[in-house]
């Protein structure tokens, strides 16, 4: 019974990586947010991401947000695990839920409850 279990733990963790590359392949390129943490993007308040996957759901990018008008930018990391993104820009870590991912959309969820959408 044992070998059976281990077995089985071994299947378990191969699926849930490749589930995580998948999840990171699909993040790779330029994403806009329409929503941002809850709040409708302007022309004076949005973002933007840009993602690259390096290994097994983990990659670099970079950010730029837009706050009154002015822009920042800055490098980021990202990870993904178990349908989770986070996001450490600057001294920061954003984490994010996937609530729906499809080829040019991206729903996300913060952990204050706020919705962000990406779109491509």
């Amino acid at each position: 019974m044992r070998p059976f279990i281990a077995v089985l733990a071994i299947v378990f963790i191969a699926l849930s990586c490749s589930k995580n590359q998948r999840v990171s392949k699909k993040l790779e390129g330029s994403w806009t947010a329409k929503v941002y943490q809850g709040v409708e993007t302007t022309s004076s308040f949005g973002a933007s991401f840009t993602f690259a996957m390096e290994k097994r759901g983990e990659g670099t990018g970079s950010a730029r947000y837009i706050i009154a008008g002015e822009a920042f930018e800055s490098d980021m990391t990202y990870f993904v695990k178990n349908s989770r993104i986070t996001i450490v820009s600057g001294n920061e870590a954003t984490f994010f839920d996937i609530l729906q991912q499809e080829d040019s959309k991206l729903i996300l969820k913060d952990v204050a409850g706020d919705t962000t959408i990406l779109t491509k």
